[in-house]
């Protein structure tokens, strides 16, 4: 791939050589001037006045600028708006400082400033990293920085796996909660109850049609999901076709497309939590929502390629690590084989003798 040609004029040095120090200047289409100084001192003065002459970039500028990248790229507005913020979430103490500053060693502070931050999850540290990385390696492209200082960085610390999940009670008194707020017209509650009865990420959610609520409102299409394995069509059970059909109506009235309109995922992770609090079940998030509806779709024995299409996973292997309560697979294939070594009820082997 042939490297992007740099537009910036640039100033780098000082570099020894034999009794004297020299700076070289580089300008946009790849010429290269060299300046030879008595003293280190001059040299640096010389490179310094350059800098302040041609403009500093900051962090801050600079990571502005790769946002608007990013949405020159078709990605998905929440996708941008999550690297965005991963990025400066990473270079936060450094955002004024220069970019060219950025050294490895600059980095790998601000890592172990990250890691010690109060309330900041290892999971939440290891996506900043992998965007700080990111962003130093378009940094480079593009000419701001001679190198990628994250990129010998690796990530520490083990990932919380799992998120808490309700028992079957308690999400039967949360769709309860929901059903009831929906019916007192809170859009809130339909947006919830569809994360918990469809396993649905939150992004999928605020991202439904109002035509994604289909024949009559039996069917429910996921068009727009975060993986292409996630695009699915599910039957929507029927209590609660008419306040699905109901919002679809109410939208298409008011001109708008989308079911939750300038909703984000975050709308539906704290509504999620307040309506946890309201039915008066244990807190929980979105994905505490997909784990708890995957876990009770497995015990009412849904096979694993059905789980894991409705969810929209690659692998069943995603719902072990991070979906499925511990010991819930196993327990229910022990359940499975305690069933047929028993036989039907409470028949006995005399009974199935006779039988034979």
């Amino acid at each position: 791939m042939p490297r992007r040609r740099d537009n910036r004029r640039r100033v780098r040095g000082p570099y020894k050589h034999r009794n004297r120090w020299r700076i070289v200047v580089r300008y946009p289409g790849g010429e290269e001037d060299t300046f030879s100084y008595a003293s280190k001192e001059e040299a640096q003065a010389v490179i310094d006045e350059a800098r302040r002459e041609l403009g500093r970039l900051t962090v801050r500028d600079a990571i502005d600028r790769w946002r608007a990248e990013l949405e020159t790229q078709g990605l998905k507005a929440v996708t941008v708006e999550t690297a965005y913020n991963k990025t400066r979430l990473y270079f936060g103490p450094a955002m004024s400082e220069d970019v060219t500053a950025l050294t490895a060693r600059r980095c790998a502070l601000l890592y172990q400033q990250l890691r010690k931050r109060d309330g900041v999850a290892v999971q939440t540290q290891r996506h900043a990293l992998a965007n700080a990385k990111r962003f130093l390696r378009w940094c480079v492209e593009q000419g701001y920085t001679r190198q990628n200082g994250a990129a010998s960085i690796k990530p520490v610390g083990k990932p919380n796996r799992g998120k808490p999940q309700l028992r079957v009670t308690e999400s039967r008194s949360l769709l309860d909660t929901c059903i009831e707020e929906a019916a007192a017209r809170d859009v809130s509650a339909v947006a919830v109850m569809v994360a918990l009865v469809f396993g649905r990420r939150a992004s999928e959610v605020v991202y439904l049609g109002a035509r994604d609520i289909d024949d009559d409102g039996s069917l429910l299409w996921v068009a727009d999901a975060k993986t292409p394995a996630g695009k699915v069509v599910l039957e929507v059970p029927v209590a609660l076709r008419p306040i699905l059909v109901g919002l679809a109506q109410a939208m298409d009235e008011a001109g708008q497309e989308r079911l939750f309109p300038g909703k984000t995922r975050y709308w539906v992770y704290y509504h999620v939590r307040r309506l946890c609090r309201l039915a008066g079940v244990p807190e929980t998030c979105v994905h505490g929502l997909r784990g708890t509806h995957a876990t009770i779709a497995d015990q009412s024995g849904a096979t694993a390629e059905m789980v894991m299409r409705t969810m929209g996973w690659t692998s069943i292997s995603v719902g072990d690590r991070h979906y499925f309560a511990p010991g819930t697979r196993d327990r229910t294939r022990a359940g499975r084989a305690a069933t047929r070594l028993l036989g039907v009820g409470t028949e006995t082997k005399k009974d199935r003798t006779q039988d034979s």
